[in-house]
């Protein structure tokens, strides 16, 4: 209230670009005894946001809807006032109080629905107007999946570069006609149809291309679809791989692409343990990686170890023996096929062991092992979940007689850390990702 009242009377309201608007809208209710305070507020913020000429950038979160529904002026002022670059909204229930009304020249939309009225979300009605300027666009649909409709002959989103869709389902065909240029894709919880009815009769299933993607963040399905036709330089999935077949996808989806990021979530058996129900072999899926991706700068791993039952023992401390082993064993096997990654440059592991009083002597003999064995490599991150080690090689180092490399330790808490993973994760495969990382924090924490 203070800080809307002061903008007000000193007449700041056009010198702000950017409006964040988060409210606890439990508060609202009348029987509650600041809710006729909060609708002060929010009736002044109203007043700041009509006052407010040079609004490019407006996020409204949680529950954008019901604000609206409370608050019916900030609906009209918005529509009436939009922000020129940036609309980000989220827990909509709908498309219709948008359909009458047009938002010119945005370059950013994130809409997220707490579910689908219709069983087709149309977004013609509502970016048409910034259909040749949108350059990164967010949908998110919660609890019932929605249809993507793309009208025959609409315009396409000829600038749009970074799309990440959930929850919605959509045709090939008129995906690939409306984002001609995306170069980053994420999905999840999507089904993507590979053809569409024609007005003839049967569906078409002619391949479908998009030229300019080179980074995915998907699953295995989403993976098998675009990998093949597309030249992806970056490549993350975060559900686990633990069988043959879905290894198998994968490595047939990136084969014959430039992949210079690969980010995976993988279940391996302890090598010394032949079960192909109890996850991948350590060998196989190390050779496989490194045949088919050769060029790769960075490397994750979210490694996940199946260990053979011995005896009866479930005490921690043995637990934590049993891991270590099997992650010593997983090493000594990595290690001669990651060698041949001449263009290796930073390697991540997650992993989240039993710990007891040896982990941390044990987690520096893995360094010491791969450092020794990847020379190209200038990070390697041990993510521990509940702790992190990042570890540094100048790019000067030398190598002492014993073989080991000159390396330290980065003292980096871990925001620092994965801000320098996210460089080599996405610039570092490929220039033209530059500020993916940034607008997928951005996306996530709508979420």
């Amino acid at each position: 209230m203070r800080f809307c009242n002061s903008v007000l009377r000193n007449c700041l309201a056009h010198h702000i670009r950017r409006l964040n608007i988060v409210c606890d809208l439990s508060v609202i209710n009348s029987s509650d005894p600041f809710g006729p305070a909060l609708r002060d507020a929010l009736t002044r913020l109203v007043d700041v946001m009509a006052s407010a000429e040079n609004l490019a950038y407006l996020r409204i979160s949680p529950g954008a809807n019901v604000l609206f529904i409370e608050m019916p002026a900030m609906l009209s002022t918005l529509l009436v006032h939009p922000p020129s670059r940036s609309l980000e909204l989220t827990y909509m229930t709908g498309l219709d109080w948008l359909e009458n009304h047009r938002f010119v020249g945005l370059r950013h939309l994130s809409l997220g629905f707490y579910y689908s009225p219709k069983d087709v979300l149309d977004l013609l009605p509502v970016t048409a107007s910034s259909a040749a300027t949108l350059e990164s666009m967010h949908l998110l649909v919660d609890r019932t999946a929605a249809t993507l409709n793309f009208r025959e002959g609409c315009m396409p989103y000829s600038k749009l570069r970074m799309l990440s869709i959930a929850g919605v389902n959509f045709r090939l065909t008129g995906f690939c006609a409306a984002f001609p240029k995306v170069q980053f894709i994420r999905c999840g919880g999507t089904d993507i149809s590979m053809s569409a009815p024609t007005h003839s009769g049967p569906a078409t299933h002619e391949p479908q291309i998009l030229s300019e993607l080179i980074g995915l963040d998907g699953d295995i399905e989403s993976m098998a679809l675009f990998g093949p036709s597309c030249k992806l330089r970056m490549i993350c999935i975060p559900s686990q791989i633990d069988s043959l077949s879905s290894f198998a996808r994968l490595t047939t989806a990136i084969s014959g692409n430039s992949l210079c990021s690969l980010s995976l979530s993988v279940k391996l058996q302890e090598p010394s343990w032949q079960n192909v129900t109890r996850g991948l072999d350590a060998e196989h899926f190390f050779a496989e990686i490194c045949r088919t991706a050769p060029r790769l700068r960075f490397l994750s791993l979210r490694m996940n170890i199946a260990i053979r039952p011995r005896g009866h023992r479930t005490d921690p401390g043995h637990h934590a023996a049993r891991q270590r082993e099997a992650m010593a064993d997983i090493s000594t096997v990595a290690s001669p096929h990651l060698a041949g990654l001449d263009d290796l440059q930073c390697f991540h592991i997650v992993f989240a062991p039993h710990t007891d009083s040896r982990t941390n002597e044990f987690w520096a003999d893995v360094a010491v092992l791969y450092l020794s064995n990847l020379p190209r490599v200038r990070f390697l991150v041990l993510d521990f979940v509940q702790d992190l080690i990042c570890l540094e090689r100048s790019e000067a180092a030398t190598m002492h007689k014993d073989g080991v490399a000159d390396i330290a330790e980065v003292d980096l808490d871990r925001e620092d850390v994965e801000r320098l993973l996210e460089r080599y994760q996405f610039e570092g495969s490929d220039w033209r990702l530059d500020g993916v990382a940034d607008w997928l924090r951005s996306v996530r924490s709508l979420e």
